[in-house]
């Protein structure tokens, strides 16, 4: 017996060896677990806690021991926790729920809790629970959610029709513009199945075999596609398709545009240079179009016609290649004016390919949109210059007769006063020569007398004849076809013009001249002077001769490229209905000698001016 005691005890000690052991070990899973354990007694006071739950509270065992577990969860949680014990209490089976638990130092933690009841030996209940960390699963849920909210919103605000298949043919998504263009429901897209998508939208397609062949063929296939599908209601949708993985088998994503608006703009837009393009080409003006670095871009073959170069031999030139009067600078600082405006007008001359020079009217604008090119068209106005030119003279002779009267009538009366003063003085002369040859006396008062009247009838002999010639010398001007042009500041013909005034006509006006500019432009100085003369003298005239009046004299530039003239006086003005006669030949409203009458009558000018009244 002694034997088999001790061999029992042995097992004994064995068996408790073991025990030791294995109870050692599940202690050592049990406190170096990565999961925090709990044990709850049922008043819900923690009795036991693996050093992973004691920190993932941030309390020390010691201090942990005995206290409310509630404690740890925070306001927002406090009714799922209810309801997790509610639960436990009343199952023996696991319960879960996730909270939301406040640490010692004041920071929240998302955990998972896994709870089970357990009976003890005396009858009492208590709950075991799994803590979990959640947190870092929690904020990359919400980062995840993020970032597919955003997703979605990318794609559901694109203006392309998206739509993408996995691998196994199976929708992982489609946006909004994709269910719009194909008319797709959300239960379609929530079946999932593609197929059931291409069945929808079978009878929407203009050529549906082609469409279902091109699909199957691309979804066993790596290739990109870029195409254009038909629609049978005549929208056209563009097609872009390229395919993924994600280490298996390929999805697919599918774009769709629809570019209809397009395709109509675009054929619009052909159709209106079509058309633009027929006008240009047939038109009799030039077109000529110029980039910033002034080069030409484009001609039509109006222009080509009217400088004789060819298309090619045009593009490239610049103008001052084709310009005759005007210098390279002169031409930039035209330039530079056109792009501060938008717009001028103006008149040069061109040298054709074979030496020839023409006259060229010009209206140029910049164009909105790009670089801003320059737009020009020209007009040939050689021929008509010409004319023009002709038809003056013509018009100096048709209104020939009519000079014919008024100077006979202006060289009538001054040479009728000539010829009574010299036959008075003749008279007086012939009497003196008379009595000095029959050897009668003359008494020193008789001579001294009718020398002075000999005088003064030579004295008015003489005044007569240089009315006379002034009158010549403004026929003379009036009867030359072409003084030729030259450059000519108005300014200075402002100056001349005033200087040549009479004195009586100064005292009569206080003359002033506001230059904002002192424009230069192209003509007969001598005219410009005796037109300028001729409106202040009018002006004066016009002006009660009771009172000094005042005439201001304006010189400027108007902004697109022209310049102006304007004599403004106090007097009494122009009755309204004069105002469209004030350019006839020789209307006047004064006596013959005052006015215009005598000197306008010689001044025309060779284009029609702009005359406001």
């Amino acid at each position: 017996h002694q034997i088999e005691l001790e061999m029992q005890n042995e097992e004994l000690r064995t068996t408790q060896v073991a025990l030791e052991e294995s109870r050692d070990g599940y202690l050592d899973l049990y406190e170096f677990a990565p999961v925090g354990y709990l044990a709850l007694a049922e008043s819900g006071l923690i009795r036991e806690a693996n050093l992973a739950a004691c920190d993932l509270l941030g309390v020390e065992r010691a201090s942990l021991r005995g206290r409310r577990f509630a404690g740890f969860v925070v306001p927002e949680s406090l009714a799922s926790w209810g309801r997790l014990v509610s639960a436990v209490g009343s199952s023996a089976n696991r319960s879960a729920c996730d909270l939301t638990l406040q640490r010692k130092d004041g920071s929240l933690l998302d955990c998972h809790l896994e709870c089970l009841r357990l009976a003890g030996g005396d009858g009492a209940t208590s709950m075991r629970i799994a803590l979990i960390d959640v947190t870092e699963q929690r904020k990359a849920e919400a980062g995840l959610r993020m970032r597919e909210a955003l997703l979605t919103a990318i794609l559901d605000g694109t203006a392309d029709g998206i739509l993408v298949v996995g691998s196994t043919g199976k929708i992982l998504r489609a946006n909004r513009r994709f269910q719009a263009m194909w008319k797709i429901s959300d239960d379609m897209v929530s079946s999932g199945d593609d197929d059931t998508l291409l069945a929808h939208v079978i009878d929407q397609l203009a050529d549906p075999e082609a469409f279902l062949a091109e699909v199957r063929r691309l979804y066993t296939s790596s290739e990109v596609c870029f195409d254009r599908v038909p629609l049978a209601d005549g929208r056209v949708f563009e097609r872009f398709s390229f395919p993924f993985s994600f280490g298996g088998p390929n999805g697919r994503l599918w774009s769709f545009r629809d570019v209809t608006d397009r395709d109509r703009a675009e054929g619009a837009l052909r159709e209106s240079r079509s058309y633009l393009k027929t006008i240009l080409d047939s038109a009799l003006d030039g077109l000529l179009i110029i980039g910033p670095d002034r080069k030409t871009r484009d001609v039509n073959p109006a222009l080509c016609a009217m400088t004789g170069y060819g298309r090619e031999e045009l593009l490239g030139m610049r103008v001052s290649d084709l310009e005759v009067d005007e210098s390279p600078t002169e031409i930039e600082a035209r330039f530079a004016n056109t792009l501060k405006t938008g717009f001028s007008r103006f008149e040069t001359r061109f040298r054709r390919k074979d030496g020839a020079l023409i006259d060229v009217e010009a209206s140029v604008r910049l164009m909105d949109g790009g670089d801003h090119p320059t737009v020009g068209l020209l007009r040939d106005v050689t021929e008509s210059n010409r004319l023009q030119a002709r038809l003056a003279v013509t018009s100096r002779l048709a209104a020939m007769g009519t000079l014919v009267a008024g100077i006979a009538h202006e060289i009538n009366n001054p040479l009728a006063g000539t010829m009574a003063s010299v036959d008075v003085a003749l008279d007086d002369i012939q009497e003196i020569a008379r009595k000095a040859k029959g050897g009668q006396p003359l008494e020193p008062g008789q001579a001294a007398a009718a020398i002075q009247d000999v005088l003064e009838c030579l004295t008015d002999a003489k005044e007569g004849v240089e009315r006379i010639a002034r009158i010549v010398k403004k026929l003379v001007l009036f009867g030359r076809p072409d003084m030729g042009h030259e450059t000519v500041r108005l300014g200075d013909v402002v100056q001349a013009a005033l200087k040549s005034l009479p004195g009586s006509m100064a005292r009569r006006a206080k003359v002033k001249v506001e230059a904002e500019a002192d424009p230069v432009v192209r003509g007969a100085s001598s005219q410009f002077e005796i037109l300028v003369g001729n409106l202040v003298a009018n002006a004066i005239q016009s002006i009660p001769e009771e009172r000094q009046g005042e005439v201001r004299i304006r010189l400027g530039t108007d902004g697109i490229d022209r310049a102006f003239l304007e004599v403004i006086d106090d007097g009494q003005g122009i009755a309204p209905e004069l105002i469209g006669r004030i350019l006839d030949p020789f209307f006047t409203t004064q006596d013959v000698g005052e006015g215009w009458g005598s000197d306008c009558r010689c001044v025309t000018p060779s284009r029609s001016p702009t005359v406001a009244g």
